[in-house]
C-alpha cells in the first residue's frame, strides 16, 4: 500500500525509474519484458525544436528482426513501406557516426563456423582463447574449412533518409536468421550438465544452466557471404548483390554544427567492413535430450553422405516437433519455447557421435516452462511429439513430409524443406523403443522409383518391374546392352554397412544390386540416374 502510494506521487520520470528499479531486484517477472530488442525508426526533421526526432520506432525481439529488419527487407508502418538501410548502435540523434559503438565493442567475438552448408559446426571462441585458425579443417565432417567473420549486433535499424519508398518500384532483398545454436565446446563437465532421467540405452536428459547460445544472419543462405557494413554510419548492404561503394552517403539525416538544420552528409567518412554477419548471443537456461548415434545410424558424418543429411533432417523435425508439443502439453502458445540441434564428436565413447536436441524458454528470464519440460520429457516424447508428426492434415491422410497442420509455421519458414516427419517418427521409434527403421515394401519401392524408371527410358535403357532374381523379388531391372543391374531403395537413416533386406539376399547372386537411399532418390534423382548408369558400363552424358 505504501508503494501504491507513493507511485500515486511521482512524475513520469520517477515512475520510470521505479519500474527499472522492480525490473533490476526481480520484484516483477522478467519474461513480461523482453530485453533484447532492436528498433526499426523512421526519423524526420522537428522544425519547432530544432532537432531530430522519432517518428515511428517499432521494435521486435532481436531473433526475429535479424530476418524481419534485415538490410534490404521492405516494412510497412501506418501505410507506409520502407526500406531497411542501415543498421546502428543505439546512440543520440545527434551523433554522425552511430554505428562506430558496435564495431568498437569490447565484448563482440567473431562468429567460428564450418562453411559446409550441410555442416552444424558452430565453435565458441570465447572458450578457446581466440586460437581458432582461418580455414582450419572442420572438426566434425572434416571435409569443410573453418570460417571466421565478425559479427554485430544491430541495435537500431534506419531506412534511407527516412523516406518511404514504393513497394511496387523496390524489391525486398530477403535474408534469414538461423535457429539458436549451441557452439562447442561441447562436452560439457558433471557440474554443468545435470543428468534429469534416463529414458533407454540411446536417450539421457540433462539441464545446463547459464548456456550461452548464438543467432546470426549470414545473409544469401545458399553462399553466407554476409553483408558489407560502414563502420560509421552503419549502411549496409548484402554481399551477393556486389561492393557497397566507399563514397556513399550517410542514410540518415546529421544535426549542423549550428544545430539550425539537419541534412544527409554527402560523403561518409568510414570505412567499408565486410563480410560482416549480423547476429547476437545469449544465455539461458536449457533442457537437453543427448541422443547416441549408434548403429544402424550414420557413424562418419565426413563422408557427407544421404545417410548422415537424412539424419540431420530428422533431429531438425525432433526439434520443431518438441516446442509444438509441450504448447500442446501445457497448454501455451508454441511460441513460449525454442528448439535446436547440434551433433558432437565423443572422445572415448562407445559411439563417434551424439546429436543433442535442445530446448529453452523463448523470452527473456523464461516462465519455467522448459524446467517442466526436462520432468515430462519420456511422456512427452511418446505421446504429444508423436501426435505432431502423426499430422491430420485437411484429407485426413496425413502430408508426405510437412505442412502446416503438424510441422510447419512462419517461424521455420527458412527450412520447411528439411522438415520430415516420416524421418522423425523412424528415429523415434529407434531412440525409445530401439525398433531399427525398415525397409519400404517392394511395391512401395516401385512407387518410389517410379521417376528414375521414366529417366532411364528416355536414356534407351530398358526397365522391367515385378520381377525375381536368385527367387528374391525386385521392385526395378534396368538394361543394356547385355548388361543388367537390379535395383531397390534402402532407408534413408541406415548406414551403407547396415542395410538388410535385400542387400542381404542378393549378396553374391546372379545380378547385381544396385540400393539407392530413399533420402537420394526423392532429393536428388539425377545423382540415382548416374549411379545406374554407371553400373551399365555407360559414361556420363
Amino acid at each position: 500500500q505504501e508503494m501504491i502510494l507513493r507511485e500515486a506521487s511521482m512524475n513520469d520520470a520517477e515512475k520510470t525509474k521505479l519500474l527499472e528499479f522492480l525490473l533490476e531486484e526481480a520484484i516483477l517477472p522478467t519474461y513480461a519484458f523482453p530485453t533484447d530488442l532492436t528498433t526499426f525508426r523512421v526519423e524526420e526533421w522537428d522544425a519547432e525544436n530544432r532537432s531530430l526526432v522519432a517518428r515511428y520506432a517499432p521494435q521486435q525481439a532481436i531473433s526475429r528482426a535479424l530476418s524481419e529488419y534485415a538490410p534490404g527487407r521492405l516494412l510497412t508502418i501506418d501505410k507506409g513501406t520502407y526500406k531497411s538501410t542501415a543498421v546502428t548502435a543505439n546512440v543520440s540523434l545527434s551523433e554522425p557516426q552511430r554505428a562506430r559503438p558496435l564495431f568498437a565493442n569490447p565484448h563482440r567475438k567473431p562468429y567460428v563456423f564450418c562453411d559446409q552448408k550441410h555442416c552444424c559446426y558452430v565453435e565458441d571462441v570465447g572458450n578457446q582463447n581466440g586460437s581458432t585458425r582461418e580455414d582450419a579443417e572442420c572438426p566434425l565432417c572434416g571435409i569443410g574449412k573453418l570460417r571466421v567473420v565478425e559479427m554485430i549486433t544491430p541495435e537500431v535499424v534506419l531506412p534511407e533518409d527516412g523516406r518511404e519508398v514504393s513497394s511496387l518500384d523496390d524489391d525486398a532483398e530477403y535474408s534469414f536468421t538461423t535457429p539458436a545454436q549451441f557452439p562447442v565446446p561441447l562436452h560439457q563437465t558433471g557440474e554443468e550438465q545435470q543428468l534429469v532421467s534416463k529414458l533407454g540405452e540411446r536417450v539421457e536428459v540433462f539441464r545446463r544452466a547459464n548456456a550461452q547460445l548464438v543467432v546470426v544472419n549470414k545473409g544469401d543462405p545458399d553462399d553466407q557471404s554476409g553483408f558489407h557494413i560502414c563502420n560509421a554510419c552503419g549502411r549496409a548492404k548484402l554481399a551477393k548483390l556486389g561492393p557497397l561503394s566507399p563514397s556513399h552517403r550517410t542514410p540518415y539525416k546529421v544535426l549542423a554544427a549550428n544545430r539550425m538544420f539537419a541534412r544527409v552528409l554527402n560523403r561518409c567518412e568510414g570505412e567499408v567492413k565486410g563480410p560482416v554477419f549480423l547476429g547476437n548471443r545469449f544465455v539461458t537456461d536449457l533442457v537437453i535430450l543427448r541422443i547416441q548415434i549408434s548403429p544402424p545410424l550414420c557413424q562418419a558424418p565426413r563422408a557427407m553422405v544421404a545417410e548422415y543429411c537424412a539424419l540431420q533432417d530428422a533431429l531438425q523435425t525432433l526439434a520443431d516437433a518438441l516446442p509444438l508439443a509441450a504448447g500442446r502439453m501445457f497448454d501455451v502458445d508454441f511460441t513460449e519455447f525454442s528448439a535446436g540441434y547440434r551433433l558432437i564428436n565423443q572422445s572415448g565413447a562407445g559411439s563417434s557421435i551424439a546429436a543433442e536436441i535442445y530446448m529453452f524458454d523463448t523470452l527473456s528470464g523464461g516462465a519455467g516452462y522448459s524446467e517442466r519440460v526436462g520432468d515430462a520429457m519420456e511422456e512427452l516424447l511418446r505421446d504429444y511429439v508423436r501426435r505432431v508428426l502423426a499430422c491430420d492434415d485437411e484429407h485426413g491422410q496425413g502430408c508426405d513430409r510437412s505442412c502446416y497442420q503438424c510441422l510447419r509455421h512462419y517461424y521455420n519458414q527458412y527450412y520447411h524443406t528439411k522438415l520430415d516427419r516420416h524421418l522423425a517418427m523412424d528415429l523415434l521409434a529407434l531412440i525409445l523403443d530401439g525398433k531399427a527403421p525398415q525397409d519400404s515394401p517392394i511395391a512401395e519401392q516401385s512407387k518410389l522409383l517410379k521417376g528414375l524408371q521414366v529417366m532411364l527410358e528416355l536414356d534407351n535403357i530398358t526397365t522391367q518391374t515385378g520381377c525375381t532374381v536368385g527367387g528374391a523379388a525386385v521392385p526395378l531391372i534396368a538394361k543394356h546392352n547385355g548388361r543388367s543391374v537390379a535395383v531397390c531403395v534402402t532407408h534413408s537413416l541406415i548406414a551403407e554397412q547396415y542395410r538388410t533386406g535385400l542387400v542381404d539376399d542378393l549378396d553374391g547372386g546372379p545380378m547385381p544390386l544396385r540400393p539407392l537411399n530413399a533420402y537420394q532418390l526423392t532429393r536428388n534423382l539425377p545423382s540415382c540416374h548416374l549411379a545406374i548408369r554407371k553400373c551399365l558400363g555407360l559414361r556420363h552424358s
